[in-house]
């Protein structure tokens, strides 16, 4: 569930991210290059993604692998 909510969120596809996050998706999950959905939303420049993702209160801190992206 992870890794969708992370292509939901670069893609900008608002009524995914709701769903995943309130059907008990992690807002700390990574995709495959190891980047939280919070930075998906960034890289994909989709405002509205990534204050969803805030809202549920991500972890605000550097990842322990690089984003390889």
């Amino acid at each position: 569930m992870g890794q969708t909510l992370c292509i939901a969120a670069e893609e900008g596809k608002e009524a995914d991210v709701k769903k995943l996050l309130a059907d008990g998706a992690d807002v700390n999950s990574v995709d495959a290059s190891g980047c939280p959905a919070i930075y998906c939303a960034c890289r994909g420049g989709q405002p509205i993604t990534l204050a969803l993702l805030l809202a549920a209160n991500p972890l605000l801190e550097k990842p322990e692998k690089k984003c390889q992206r």
